[in-house]
């Protein structure tokens, strides 16, 4: 089941989803790789920064809609959307990810 659904993560393809690299087996230990992101969760980021501003909350949730709508046309669902599960970037302007998929459908 594992190796099944992180195959099906692995083939999403939307600039808001955290990229898989490979997926995996060994000695009994299964493992997905995915690419680094320098960063911090969303909630890292409002505890640290405190309330965001409109234009920027707007910006963010707009990503997560675009990643969302990615992976519910590839019958894929996220079941665990929070803060913790989305990563911020800033690097002259905010660009979030989310990542942790544990189920699909």
């Amino acid at each position: 089941k594992f190796k099944r659904e992180a195959t099906a993560i692995a083939n999403l393809s939307d600039t808001n989803i955290v990229n898989v690299l490979d997926v995996g087996t060994q000695e009994d230990i299964d493992y997905i790789v995915m690419e680094y992101i320098s960063g911090k969760t969303l909630k890292e980021l409002i505890y640290y920064s405190g309330k965001l501003s409109y234009n920027t909350a707007i910006k963010i949730a707009l990503q997560i809609a675009k990643a969302l709508d990615c992976a519910h046309r590839n019958n894929i669902i996220h079941r665990d959307i929070k803060p913790q599960n989305i990563l911020v970037t800033e690097s002259g302007f905010w660009y979030s990810k989310i990542y942790r998929f544990s189920n699909y459908y």
